[in-house]
């Protein structure tokens, strides 16, 4: 009995001792502070110091991202110690796109002096240092940028602690909640990256390390939580040949799961898909104009042809398609509906166009996007032939994620509502990003370092359209599109995203390139005048010819006619040369102009364009015959001065400069020399040195910045650009062209361009002479540059390409 009563004594003592030993003494692990609400945490070596966590790969893309937490840490080094290291790192957001750091350690000495800022739950927020907040709970010191985030750890502890990151935050790791960083990220993540993480799952959480890896970055690690039901995959192999050999090679991004539809199927799904659609999915992100979620293009595999055939029949009958049309060798049908598709891609699809690809169905919402990825599995250029698309061998993957880099750098501004150039700068060092998850939860992400130049390509292919005919002439800029002429004496505008805007015919093909007057320049209106040997087209900004024309020449045009704007609004003049030594002119209307009926005649035919400035109230037409002999005329068709001989061997490049102060008209040789005549008919020659003796052919271009222009010329090994510095002459620079055969050069926006007729490539070089990264791409025309975008053919198709500086 006096046993029993000993051992009750020694219990009614241990319960108190144990509780106030759980409650007040029992140390906390710091994993057990971090609140649920977290999304970003970060487990630091312990070992190492703040210089080491700045350096590190994990440090490097934080702190690039997110500069403010650096300073927040150079806080927080006043509380844990100069040199040292927090256990736990976390950001939290402040506002939208704005964060803040807070943390936990263990091991820290750090004692409460003054009076708090705040009490929460019975336990002092100090000021501690310059910006930032602590607090100690027991062997824990919990700190912040503000109260709120060392109460919201406070807040933890008393209720208990919580266990959702007891397997994933290690040392020396990092942890995502994905559920989290939905909220967390508001005001930084675009759509893209919001569809992404609602499509995770609830509960899901990623946790993983990071490393430097042959000059990029790899990430490994496990899939945490309750996310989505596990899939049995696909095998790398299979990723290879049947997914990646149909996705365009000029993407943005793309991804496939090999999971299929989501179990709450709607009713189209049900009944029009699920019946011949394979477990698995792949959607492409293309680089075009507007809106990414009207650039997009699904991938559903064909697990039953037989099915599908029937589907779409199906569909034909009981909703009709809104347009059904041939495209190359696909028939391309748009369907009745809101919503189609959502199982695969969040909100689903409007109206969305389809085609079936044999082996897959490619859907997008928008025709163009589904005609560009139609036109590069027709090419052949998709992902497959990327070496760096392909996932690992071994082992069934169940998602997979390619990025880009060079080609998603314009669409950034779309993914991300905030911080863009700090995703630029950040991404700017890699060429790709490429992802991929396995059925076991694990993943891998891999960062491929840019080229080794370490500098990005100049251009990336945005979309190629094949053309229903053979390239005559161009593409010509006009405005924001470009024209191109086409067999059968058809002039196409194509737009921005490779839509075909109108299309005119003609009679006969261009004699050169067209003239484009915007509506600035006239105050009427755009304009577009097209010349053909026989026929003049003045056509207004969608392909209308104005009342008027076609105007017929009375003889055979020998040269492009020019148009000028004579009195606003919309008075203009247009003349042509023609093959009976005469030039005639025309107004907006089609009407000859006073005087250029029978007055302006010149000695021989006229190959040259001709050339009309105003000065100081006065008319100038300028026309470089055959003989190299310069006539200029004054409105009404009256000579304005004497013929200048020029000499022969000028007679085919006349150009003007008519910015004041400088007034001139230019001619290049072919065997290096320059001929300048100023308005009032005074001339002089140039040579341009012994070096440019045997040019084929001189161009005035302003290249080098001063504004009396430079003079380009080239001979079989070189292309050299001659200009001024101060009043000396020089050559400015030298570069050789590489091209065996025949060569054209022209000039953009960018600097100088040249092609190899034989090789069919295309070179541009900038204003300094040198290549850009990216070139020679394979081309058989000039390049047209027009807001950033070149635009060149090859073969059969017309190639756009993005322009970076």
């Amino acid at each position: 009995m006096i046993k029993v009563k000993h051992w009750a004594a020694v219990a009614a003592l241990m319960m108190p001792a144990a509780a106030v030993y759980y409650f007040f003494i029992y140390p906390f692990d710091a994993r057990e502070a971090l609140p649920e609400s977290a999304a970003l945490i970060w487990a630091p070596h312990a070992a190492k110091n703040k210089d080491n966590l700045v350096d590190s790969v994990t440090g490097q893309v934080l702190f690039r991202l997110f500069p403010e937490l650096e300073e927040d840490l150079t806080a927080v080094q006043q509380v844990i110690g100069s040199g040292r290291l927090p256990e736990l790192l976390m950001a939290n957001r402040v506002s939208a796109g704005r964060y803040a750091l807070a943390g936990v350690d263990s091991r820290c000495e750090w004692a409460p002096s003054g009076a708090p800022v705040s009490v929460y739950r019975g336990v002092g927020v100090y000021a501690a240092g310059s910006g930032c907040m602590a607090a100690r709970v027991r062997n824990l010191v919990l700190f912040g940028r503000m109260p709120a985030q060392v109460e919201a750890m406070i807040k933890e502890l008393d209720n208990g602690g919580s266990v959702l990151w007891q397997g994933g935050v290690q040392e020396g790791r990092f942890w995502l909640g994905t559920e989290n960083l939905l909220a967390w990220g508001s005001g930084f993540f675009g759509a893209p990256w919001r569809e992404l993480l609602k499509s995770a799952g609830r509960g899901t959480a990623l946790t993983g390390a990071l490393r430097s890896e042959g000059g990029g970055i790899y990430a490994e690690g496990h899939t945490l939580g309750t996310g989505p039901a596990k899939s049995p995959g696909q095998s790398a192999g299979f990723l290879q040949s049947g997914v990646l050999a149909h996705l365009p090679v000029n993407i943005a991004w793309a991804s496939w799961r090999a999971q299929g539809a989501q179990p709450k199927a709607g009713r189209f799904y049900e009944q029009y898909v699920s019946p011949w659609a394979g477990p698995h999915y792949a959607v492409a992100q293309l680089p075009l104009p507007g809106q990414l979620a009207n650039n997009r293009v699904l991938y559903l595999p064909v697990a039953a042809e037989a099915a599908l055939a029937e589907a779409l029949e199906q569909v034909r009958a009981d909703i009709g398609y809104l347009k059904e049309y041939p495209f190359q060798v696909f028939q391309v049908q748009q369907v009745l509906g809101d919503g189609l598709f959502e199982e695969y891609i969040a909100g689903g699809l409007r109206n969305p166009y389809w085609a079936d690809l044999g082996s897959y169905l490619a859907v997008s919402p928008s025709a163009v996007a589904l005609e560009q990825a139609l036109s590069a599995y027709w090419l052949g250029l998709t992902l497959g032939g990327r070496p760096e698309a392909a996932a690992p061998e071994g082992g069934a993957l169940s998602a997979w994620w390619f990025v880009d880099v060079e080609k998603s750098a314009g669409v950034w501004p779309q993914a991300f509502e905030r911080r863009q150039e700090e995703v630029g700068a950040l991404l700017s060092g890699f060429s790709y990003l490429q992802g991929h998850k396995w059925p076991d939860g694990k993943w891998a992400l891999q960062a491929g370092p840019a080229g080794q130049k370490g500098r990005a390509s100049a251009l990336s292919l945005l979309w190629q359209k094949p053309l229903d005919g053979m390239a005559v002439s161009g593409p010509y800029v006009v405005g924001d599109q470009v024209l191109l002429e086409l067999s059968g004496g058809r002039v196409q505008s194509i737009g921005a995203d490779g839509t075909v805007s109108w299309e005119a015919r003609l009679q006969d093909t261009l004699v050169g390139p067209p003239v484009v007057l915007s509506n600035e320049q006239t105050g009427a209106g755009q304009r577009i005048l097209l010349t053909t040997p026989r026929a003049g087209y003045l056509l207004d900004e969608r392909g209308r010819a104005e009342a008027g024309f076609p105007v017929i020449w009375p003889g055979v045009c020998t040269a492009a006619a020019t148009m000028s704007v004579l009195e606003k609004p919309g008075v203009l003049g247009i003349w042509a040369p023609l093959s009976n030594k005469r030039i005639v002119g025309y107004d907006q209307r089609g009407r000859l102009l006073e005087g250029w009926g029978d007055r302006a005649l010149v000695d021989t035919t006229v190959h040259s364009r001709l050339q009309h400035a105003q000065r100081d109230g006065k008319d100038y037409l300028f026309a470089l015959s055959d003989t190299g002999l310069l006539h200029a005329f004054r409105r009404d068709g009256a000579p304005r001065f004497l013929p200048v001989p020029l000499g022969k061997g000028f007679g085919q490049s006349l150009q003007l400069q008519a910015e004041p102060p400088h007034y001139r008209l230019l001619a290049g040789g072919a065997d290096g020399r320059v001929a300048a005549v100023n308005f009032e008919g005074e001339f002089f020659r140039l040579s341009l040195g012994q070096q440019a003796k045997g040019a084929s052919g001189v161009l005035f271009v302003p290249l080098w910045g001063d504004e009396r222009y430079d003079y380009l010329s080239w001979d079989g090994k070189y292309i050299r650009l001659h200009g001024y510095s101060g009043q000396a002459f020089r050559q400015v620079w030298e570069t050789a062209h590489r091209v065996k055969g025949p060569i054209g050069v022209f000039t953009c926006a960018l600097g100088v361009g040249w092609i190899d007729k034989e090789r069919r490539k295309v070179y541009l070089a900038d204003s300094q002479g040198q290549l850009l990264s990216g070139f020679p791409v394979s081309g058989q025309s000039p390049l047209a540059v027009a807001d950033g975008v070149a635009y060149c053919v090859y073969g059969e198709a017309l190639y756009a390409y993005a322009l970076r500086e």
